[in-house]
């Protein structure tokens, strides 16, 4: 399904190593009922929320100076030459954005359902290295100290919290703060606030055949108010931090993660890892559009007041790697920022095929794969391919020949088996009669 496209600079990925898994049908999302008007209003908590866990802090491993692989996988200096995301407002959906240096200038706060702030708080951490990874760049401007910048560092943050893993419900600590209200409701204020695009990195996984009809109207409303949300596809057991169970199978969907399955409305990512394949704790559907680097990623420090680097993390006295499919999708909401900067006449379900049909595909086949969508974000493809569609053509399927085309007429040999006969007789009597004088020769 790639398009015809005009690639310039375009650095070699590695491939999927993965065998092709193609995607099984499953049911398509009711249609939407809900009414979209209760989603609107003041952020403010759903509960009363006090913070009861202590903030996580940033480490490093190894050299932050060097380039971080994603970064380099996914070329984006050839992508900057085509632009670095200016102009483009990015709703961050999440925990929190830390006022961060490398942010300085760019940053807004939307909203707080955790404790009624302005949404520039972040103690858990996750929403500001999701913001680094999407928009970072160089402490004014260029840092040549340390290669890492975001995917579109000319963009704009705005930034929601909506949950936190730090905040529980007053009385009642087991219940961490963020529910599917708020989710849609965040959604839908970013919608409104104008965002071009929409990271949602948090998943809330159900039972197959469950919805949260409140979350697939916000996820609706934001896309026909020319929104691309962009989703994390969620994580299986086998990873730090899963939040979705049992894995999926072409053959049995048992796991529906909200709101990445509303196919027609988000754009899904799973994670890809260093050695080319889907990362072992991508969560599989038949809603996955697209991939992106998932594991071992550098981002900014999640630390309260931090202002460099981090490659791992403390949370609850536990050292944990930047990994996730939760950093897998900021990768691809900066790609879509590159994207309408540069299109801005495309609409977001326009943006939302662009990517999918410029991505890299798994074994350079076609098609769709459980696990990988259409393949690995490729952010030069996606800024300069020439899409037909976009230009108003729609080519047609080739036509079927119903002539009947007889067979070839078998050859003929026979004018050339004589031919060869006749000059090997001729040759036999030249012979003889060149023997036959040579022995009367001798004779006399």
């Amino acid at each position: 399904m790639r398009a015809l496209a005009t690639i310039v600079g375009v650095v070699a990925l590695a491939q999927p190593t993965a065998e092709f898994t193609p995607v099984p049908s499953y049911p398509a999302p009711p249609p939407v009922t809900y009414d979209i008007g209760q989603l609107k209003g003041d952020a403010k908590p759903d509960e009363v929320y006090e913070q009861d866990k202590v903030c996580v802090e940033g480490r490093a491993s190894g050299d932050l100076s060097a380039k971080p692989w994603g970064q380099m996988h996914l070329n984006f200096e050839q992508a900057w030459r085509f632009g670095r995301g200016d102009g483009q407002l990015v709703a961050v959906i999440d925990t929190g954005v830390n006022r961060h240096p490398r942010l300085a200038g760019r940053l807004s706060g939307g909203g707080d359902y955790v404790a009624g702030k302005d949404g520039t708080d972040d103690c858990d951490g996750h929403g500001t290295m999701v913001a680094g990874i999407i928009a970072a760049d160089g402490p004014e401007g260029d840092q040549p100290k340390s290669a890492f910048k975001g995917v579109a560092p000319g963009a704009r943050i705005l930034a929601i919290r909506q949950s936190s893993k730090a905040f529980g419900k007053k009385d009642s600590g087991s219940t961490r703060a963020g529910t599917h209200s708020t989710l849609a409701k965040a959604i839908v204020r970013a919608a409104d606030a104008g965002a071009g695009v929409i990271n949602i990195s948090s998943v809330v996984c159900m039972p197959a055949g469950s919805n949260w009809p409140d979350v697939q109207a916000a996820a609706r409303y934001a896309r026909e108010k020319n929104s691309v949300v962009v989703a994390a596809a969620g994580n299986v057991t086998t990873a730090e931090g899963s939040n979705c169970g049992r894995p999926n199978r072409p053959d049995s969907v048992q796991t529906v993660p909200t709101p990445a399955w509303l196919d027609a409305d988000v754009l899904t990512v799973g994670a890809i890892s260093e050695g080319g394949g889907p990362a072992t704790f991508t969560m599989g559907g038949p809603w996955v559009d697209v991939a992106a680097p998932g594991t071992n990623n550098t981002s900014l420090d999640p630390g309260t007041g931090a202002s460099g680097l981090a490659n791992r993390y403390v949370e609850g006295n536990q050292l944990h790697d930047i990994q996730g499919t939760s950093f897998a999708a900021p990768y691809v909401s900066g790609v879509v920022a590159l994207v309408r900067a540069r299109y801005p006449h495309l609409d977001a379900t326009q943006v939302m095929e662009r990517i999918k049909k410029t991505a890299r595909q798994p074994q350079g086949r076609t098609g769709r794969d459980f696990h990988i969508g259409y393949g690995m974000v490729d952010p030069v493809a996606a800024l300069t391919a020439v899409l037909p569609e976009e230009q108003g053509i729609n080519p047609r399927p080739p036509l079927r020949s119903t002539v009947d085309i007889a067979p070839a007429t078998p050859a003929d040999h026979r004018p050339l088996t004589v031919a060869l006969v006749g000059s090997g007789i001729a040759l036999g009597l030249l012979a003889l009669t060149h023997l036959a004088v040579r022995a009367r020769r001798r004779t006399t």
